[in-house]
């Protein structure tokens, strides 16, 4: 039996990089043959367009001293997929019907793949190229924005075509209900599928001993960074921000391009200050202390913190950094158990 999972495995995102390889590690875990489809959708390749406008001499000094280290990143993490993944030949909108007679079954998820202001509205994420419904899955899919579409219709009836739904944020259930017949479930980022040490085994986080709070993803107000410096004052530790933009006044702005790298400087990090979605999970599983902060998309970190019982660490409302320190025994427990469910419901799924 075979699997063809598509995702958003073709950015320069670490987050992005984490899910796609930790669903296809629980799909292989499970006893299923699984590639990761080559697909390749236009509107993410446009986003990822990071190459300077050569007539434009802003755009040449803003891609030597920023991007050039968003595209090496980007070149790094596809390595590590290609080295650690089974990928398919490279599809587009052209040929990718021609998929379906290859595979046992179609996977969708995790990341925002039916975030339509993302891809621009690509039924591909939908599977509408997959005409046997009795193949066609969805494993914590993400919806992103919940606004009406003009093609909600048409969504609404690719998704009836599905065996069976399973979503990432407990919002996006009332959305699969709201504009379709099908009932979907909720599940954990694959992230969590693999316990902390399956992580460590096949990505070894880089070791540093200085003392440092870490900044990862800032809220659109800037609390987080302002936080972070407070916090860093009162303990005499240094600020590092990873950063890949104009740089931030009174931090260290870094720009790690490897997944060691990076699961390093959350892991030998006194506490963590994050707006991101991953940098929340990989803090938790590395029993940080930390503050989360909201922006845009922010239900797939609302959901979890209020399934994880951590709402009390929204940096969105503290203040002065007034602060208890965390139980990871109970985390740890609501994890696990989130953990289990969600693998249950994927091996039913992988078994149909």
């Amino acid at each position: 039996m075979k699997c063809g999972l598509i995702t958003f495995h073709r950015t320069s995102n670490f987050g992005s990089a984490l899910q796609t390889y930790g669903l296809y590690k629980k799909i292989i875990d499970l006893g299923m043959e699984c590639e990761i489809i080559d697909y390749r959708c236009k509107a993410i390749e446009k986003r990822e367009a990071l190459k300077p406008d050569l007539k434009n001499i802003k755009s040449i000094v803003k891609y030597l001293l920023f991007t050039r280290k968003l595209v090496q990143k980007g070149k790094t993490l596809q390595e590590f997929l290609e080295d650690n993944t089974v990928l398919s030949e490279k599809y587009d909108k052209n040929n990718i019907y021609s998929a379906e007679d290859k595979y046992d079954l179609f996977m969708i998820g995790s990341d925002i793949v039916w975030g339509r202001d993302i891809t621009e509205d690509d039924l591909i994420y939908f599977l509408d190229f997959v005409k046997d419904r009795e193949k066609k899955f969805a494993f914590a899919a993400s919806v992103g924005s919940y606004t009406e579409r003009d093609n909600d219709i048409i969504v609404g009836e690719l998704l009836n075509r599905f065996s069976a739904i399973a979503v990432r944020e407990k919002e996006a259930i009332q959305w699969v209900r709201n504009i379709s017949d099908k009932e979907a479930v909720w599940v954990c980022d694959p992230t969590m599928l693999l316990t902390v040490n399956e992580w460590e085994k096949i990505i070894r986080p880089v070791q540093t001993y200085e003392k440092y709070v870490l900044i990862y993803f800032f809220d659109d107000k800037r609390k987080c960074v302002a936080d972070a410096i407070k916090y860093a004052e009162k303990n005499k530790l240094k600020v590092l921000c990873i950063n890949y933009s104009r740089p931030i006044r009174g931090v260290k702005n870094i720009r790690p391009t490897s997944l060691q790298e990076f699961l390093g400087l959350i892991k030998n990090a006194s506490f963590v200050f994050t707006a991101s979605y991953h940098g929340l999970l990989f803090s938790l599983y590395y029993h940080k202390q930390f503050l989360f902060y909201t922006r845009a998309h922010s239900s797939r970190v609302l959901s979890l913190a209020t399934r994880l019982g951590i709402m009390e660490r929204c940096g969105d409302y503290i203040v002065d950094n007034q602060i208890s320190v965390l139980d990871y025994i109970e985390i740890d427990r609501k994890i696990e158990e989130f953990r289990n469910e969600s693998c249950n419901i994927l091996a039913q799924m992988l078994d149909k």
